[in-house]
């Protein structure tokens, strides 16, 4: 038995007991902010990578640029954003939206390159595209 596990849990359940009602709220909070993050990434992902994929000389523009908002400290970006939105939901969201944009972007581009030739084809052929 190891002789600090029985003094110091890792989780202390009496806490989440007795503060359920705050631990509750801050759950509800992180996953409104996750799913407004995702959602805001997602669509704005999405125009890029149709930019990206209608223009194909633009598709080394749309990705360096995400890779370079990808790369800033979040730190940073919060700090960019409080002065200008304080601190409210907004300058939590677009940072992390932010973060979204390298790897949905990448992702969806890649994922239509992928598509057969065949179907493509097909699709041209019952006037899709």
């Amino acid at each position: 038995m190891i002789v600090g596990a029985a003094r110091n849990p890792i989780i202390r359940w009496e806490y989440l007991v007795d503060e359920w009602d705050r631990v509750r709220a801050a759950l509800i909070e992180h996953l409104e902010l996750t799913l407004y993050s995702v959602v805001l990434g997602f669509m704005v992902a999405s125009l890029l990578a149709a930019l990206a994929l209608r223009f194909p000389w633009a598709t080394n523009a749309v990705t360096g640029f995400t890779g370079f908002l990808y790369t800033i400290p979040s730190v940073a970006l919060f700090g960019l954003l409080v002065p200008w939105f304080g601190l409210t939901r907004t300058s939590a969201v677009l940072p992390l939206a932010a973060y979204t944009l390298l790897i949905l972007v990448t992702n969806i581009i890649a994922g239509f390159r992928s598509v057969p030739a065949s179907v493509r084809e097909a699709a041209d052929g019952m006037g899709m595209t």
